[in-house]
C-alpha cells in the first residue's frame, strides 16, 4: 500500500502550531495566525483522503477504517476528559465566576459537538476574553471528529459513483466549492466571522 506521507509535514504543522500560539499572544502583531487551525485541517483532510483511496484500490474492507476512527475518537476521548475534570476543578475552587453556562458546554464536548453549540449561542472565537470559558477551544475538536466520520461516508459514495479516482476528485472538488460559496454566504465583510470559522 502506497503511503501518502511527507516529512515536510511536519514542519508545516510546526509552523502552523506557532501561527496558531503567536495569534493567541500577539493578536495585533500576528492576526492572521488563526489560519494554522485551517491547515491543519488541510493536512488532515489529504491524509484520511489519500489513506481512503489506498485502502480503495487494494479493496479493503472500509468496516475497519470506521473501526480505527471509533477507536481514534477514543484516544482523543479520554484524555479530553481528564483534562476538562482537572479544568472544571480549578474553576470550582478559585473561579466560580467562569462556571455559567458549564453544563450544556460540557455536554457538547464530550459528544464532539461543541462548534455547534457555539455557533447557536453566538459565542466569538475572535472577541476579546472577557469571560473566558473552559470549553472554548474545543471547537477544533469537534470539527475534527465530525469531519472523521461525515468525510470517509461521503468518500465512500463518491467513490462508489464515479468510474476513476479523478472524477472523484472533481466531486469533492464541487463540494469544497459548493462549501466555500456558502461561507461566502455566511459570511458579513465588517462583522465578526466566528459563525464561518466555526
Amino acid at each position: 500500500m502506497k503511503k501518502n506521507y511527507f516529512t515536510q509535514f511536519d514542519t508545516i504543522r510546526f509552523l502552523a502550531m506557532l501561527g496558531i500560539i503567536l495569534y493567541h499572544y500577539l493578536t495585533h502583531r500576528v492576526s492572521g495566525g488563526f489560519l494554522g487551525v485551517d491547515i491543519f485541517l488541510v493536512l488532515s483532510g489529504y491524509l484520511v483522503t489519500s489513506q481512503m483511496e489506498s485502502k480503495y484500490q487494494v479493496d479493503i474492507d472500509e468496516g475497519s477504517y470506521f473501526k480505527k476512527t471509533w477507536e481514534r475518537m477514543g484516544k482523543v476521548w479520554w484524555p479530553m476528559v481528564i483534562i476538562t475534570m482537572v479544568g472544571l476543578t480549578y474553576l470550582l475552587l478559585f473561579r466560580q465566576q467562569l462556571l455559567v453556562n458549564i453544563g450544556i458546554n460540557l455536554s457538547t464536548t464530550l459528544l464532539f459537538v461543541n462548534n455547534w453549540q457555539q455557533i447557536l449561542s453566538g459565542s466569538s472565537y475572535f472577541a476579546n476574553m472577557l469571560h473566558p470559558s473552559l470549553t472554548t477551544h474545543y471547537w477544533y475538536i469537534a470539527v475534527y471528529m465530525q469531519f472523521m466520520v461525515i468525510w470517509p461516508l461521503f468518500f465512500k459514495v463518491s467513490r462508489r459513483f464515479t468510474k476513476t479516482k479523478w472524477q472523484s476528485g472533481l466531486v469533492m472538488l464541487a463540494a469544497a466549492l459548493l462549501s466555500g460559496i456558502l461561507m461566502a454566504i455566511v459570511f458579513t465583510p465588517g462583522e465578526d466571522p466566528s459563525r464561518v470559522y466555526y
